[in-house]
């Protein structure tokens, strides 16, 4: 989001490609690659499933192995603790560091960045190294996985993908439904005229993001658990009846702790897009007499469309292959597509692991194309 016209003002003063780049391209984007970084830092803390199979003793691991297998509740959450504020405290110290730098360059829409088209050997290196990433990255492991499913094709193994496929999707649909319209609303507060302390309260929801699903779970059993017990006590006193576990042992549950770890996906794409609309087609709207659900309807949420359907594909995306959550969390009798990956991969039946995993990256790839084309389509 650049200007263009920084890098072209870099060239006047007689800089070389390479000298603008380093100089002004690459400090300017300090901020965007610290959040690239944090985000895959996050993602890697998070993890459970490669890092069980391939031997890695990560924390997240050591987490899961130390409620489930040890049954050591208080040792598990006392690592939790730890993780929380690990990250916290590398998430403060980047921001200390670049606190009286500017880097704000609002982009210029009459100066887009120059594209240079490359040409013989620069070009060959360019595709090449595309090709690599695509290769690596999506071709080999697909590959291998439709390779297995394709061998060990059997009725049953449909059957297992198709019961596992239904709440996937069920999850990841309700997931990204509740964890939008909350960052909906949480974008709308802190991209307007709200308290400083409720933008701070916002973006202190927000870090749930940077919390491994594991410790997640562990968080939330106990205080899940007591809701129940006091629902179940109260039905008890009132019509003698027990309605059992309807939030620890339920689908809600999930769909909870999915809306605290994804929302701050959900909010920071919509309040960049709020941010970058501006409010003056809101004060249009309501000049001519649009106000309250009126204004809501006809030109904030069309006017937002590509960006909440971008915020729901992601979160959707997210919550089809999360792991360790929904592993500690589900219900009895209920396996998702990643859960069902997990299972068989522990046991080396990674013929009975490839048609589910299959499933997964054709979830995830499905609303990212539909997505992409009905923004297209508003483009146009």
């Amino acid at each position: 989001m650049q200007s263009g016209s920084l890098n072209i003002a870099a060239r006047t003063l007689g800089a070389s490609g390479w000298r603008t780049f380093m100089s002004v391209t690459l400090p300017l984007s300090r901020p965007p690659i610290v959040v690239g970084m944090t985000l895959a830092m996050m993602e890697v803390v998070n993890d459970l499933g490669a890092v069980q199979y391939f031997g890695v003793n990560s924390i997240t691991a050591i987490i899961y192995s130390t409620w489930i297998n040890r049954s050591d509740f208080g040792g598990a959450a006392q690592l939790a603790v730890t993780v929380v504020l690990v990250i916290g405290l590398l998430i403060v110290a980047e921001q200390h560091a670049r606190r009286h730098r500017v880097y704000l360059a609002n982009r210029d829409s009459r100066v887009p960045p120059v594209r240079t088209r490359l040409r013989g050997g620069r070009a060959l290196v360019a595709l090449l190294y595309c090709s690599v990433l695509l290769g690596l990255g999506f071709v080999l492991p697909v590959g291998d996985l439709l390779y297995l499913a394709l061998r060990r094709l059997t009725p049953d193994s449909f059957v297992l993908t198709f019961t596992a496929l239904v709440p996937t999707v069920t999850l990841a649909f309700f997931g990204a439904l509740v964890t939008v319209v909350i960052g909906f609303f949480a974008a709308r507060q802190t991209s307007g005229r709200a308290s400083g302390a409720s933008k701070g309260a916002i973006r202190l929801a927000t870090l749930g993001y940077a919390i491994p699903g594991t410790v997640l779970a562990l968080g939330l059993l106990q205080p899940l658990g007591q809701a129940d017990l006091w629902f179940n006590r109260l039905t008890m006193a009132l019509a003698g009846w027990r309605p059992g576990l309807i939030l620890s042992g339920s689908m809600a549950a999930l769909v909870y702790v999915y809306a605290i770890r994804f929302l701050a996906v959900s909010h920071s794409t919509l309040d960049a897009a709020m941010r970058k609309r501006g409010n003056s087609m809101l004060d249009a709207g309501r000049v001519l007499g649009a106000r309250g659900l009126g204004l809501l309807l006809r030109v904030d949420l069309p006017t937002l469309t590509p960006a909440i359907l971008t915020a729901a594909t992601l979160v959707f995306v997210e919550i089809v292959k999360e792991l360790p959550a929904t592993l500690l969390l589900r219900p009895l009798g209920v396996d998702t597509l990643a859960t069902v990956v997990y299972s068989s991969a522990s046991v080396s039946l990674f013929a009975e692991a490839a048609m589910p995993a299959l499933f997964i990256v054709l979830a995830g790839l499905i609303p990212v194309i539909l997505a992409t084309q009905i923004g297209n389509r508003r483009k146009v």
